[in-house]
């Protein structure tokens, strides 16, 4: 099994610098989207935009809930596909919160209306949560979730930096489809004050921010080979650089999809050409 390390981030972060970031190893990021006041998180755009431009691709985006009904987690996740606008990360519902521990059942309902929600849009979806929680609240109806879990457990208390290695035997072992794990709280990585999460993702089952449906690594791979950026200058559109790299405005907004109107683009800009 391929594997590859990132990192996911909120505004306690503060300003990230994803070029440092990338340099120093990070391969993919996943961003904290929404608030619990159901406003954007204070760095999800900047942190968008500062992966765009450093080439980090964003694999998903998550939101803490604190849903303790159906209907909120039907309203958090139109929500979140609001603060999206367009853009297509894999959207990963974090259920941790004390609220959520003894809802039984109704927790996989919250899951599965969430989920319905994110996937008709057209966006891929998986649940977080730590490994206790997963076992004790989760798995009793394990055969009711066919969503794929990024889970997080932390065999060691000690700062990490994303080039050691966690050990392959304290992988987390579930009932379904892991798609990452969350193996430090403790990360240390260049461009970011203060301890950051360190993830695995398993590369087979990966999803770009783009909306590309051909895996992660392989994806991944062709853009370190042929993809072109371009810095916006004073003066420049879209139908401009389009026509320089001998491409579209529409193929360019496909592959940028922070990108969500066609004349507005601003100097400084790193986009990918094609």
């Amino acid at each position: 099994m391929n594997t590859i390390r990132g990192i996911d981030v909120s505004s306690y972060q503060g300003r990230i610098d994803w070029t440092e970031a990338a340099a120093d190893g990070v391969k993919f990021s996943i961003l904290k989207v929404v608030r619990k006041d159901l406003h954007a998180d204070r760095q999800f755009e900047n942190n968008w935009a500062g992966c765009t431009q450093a080439g980090v691709p964003v694999q998903g985006v998550y939101n803490y809930s604190y849903a303790t009904t159906v209907a909120k987690a039907g309203s958090d996740a139109q929500k979140v596909l609001e603060i999206l606008d367009g853009r297509k990360p894999m959207v990963w519902l974090d259920i941790e919160d004390d609220t959520q521990k003894n809802l039984g059942r109704r927790l996989i309902n919250i899951i599965n209306i969430y989920g319905g929600i994110i996937t008709a849009a057209g966006l891929k979806f998986g649940v977080y949560t730590g490994l206790s929680f997963y076992r004790s609240f989760v798995r009793p109806y394990a055969a009711d979730i066919t969503y794929p879990f990024w889970i997080a457990w932390y065999p060691s208390g000690t700062t990490m930096t994303i080039s050691e290695n966690p050990s392959d035997s304290n992988i987390p072992v579930i009932d379904h489809d892991l798609w990452g794990w969350q193996y430090s709280a403790k990360g240390s990585v260049s461009g970011i004050t203060g301890n950051v999460d360190l993830d695995e993702l398993y590369v087979e089952d990966g999803w770009r921010n783009d909306g590309d449906s051909r895996p992660f690594e392989s994806a991944e791979n062709e853009d370190t080979a042929t993809a072109e950026y371009y810095t916006v200058k004073s003066g420049d559109t879209l139908s401009k650089i389009a026509k320089a790299y001998g491409t579209t405005v529409d193929a360019i907004m496909v592959l940028n999809p922070q990108i969500t109107n066609k004349n507005v683009i601003y100097v400084g800009q790193v986009i990918r050409a094609r």
